[in-house]
């Protein structure tokens, strides 16, 4: 599975775009971003992508993380998503008021 790389100028609608389909084909997707823009952009796209899914009863979770990483030789620090498929059983399912049993 390939990382989602995010910058600040990347479509949050494309990135959700990419992200839904990679938990559609592998069930989780890692996204990566550097700087406070790109962090923003994945933040909203993992977003999206959360209510794009949904529509089709699949629900996921993302776990951020700390990631060091190099960039032209120079190390650099990234925030990392894990982004992942999570299975909600019928008695935890939310009511459509937004309410759990």
């Amino acid at each position: 599975m390939d990382v989602i790389r995010v910058a600040s100028q990347s479509d949050a609608h494309a990135l959700a775009g990419a992200i839904a389909a990679a938990i559609r084909a592998h069930l989780q997707a890692e996204v990566q971003a550097v700087g406070p823009m790109a962090v923003n952009q994945a933040s909203k796209a993992i977003i999206i992508a959360q209510d794009c899914l949904a529509r089709d009863n699949l629900r996921i979770y993302c776990i951020p993380r700390f990631q060091q990483i190099e960039i032209d030789k120079e190390a650099r620090t990234a925030i990392g998503f894990e982004v992942a498929f999570v299975e909600i059983s019928d008695e935890n399912r939310p009511n459509p008021n937004g309410s759990t049993p």
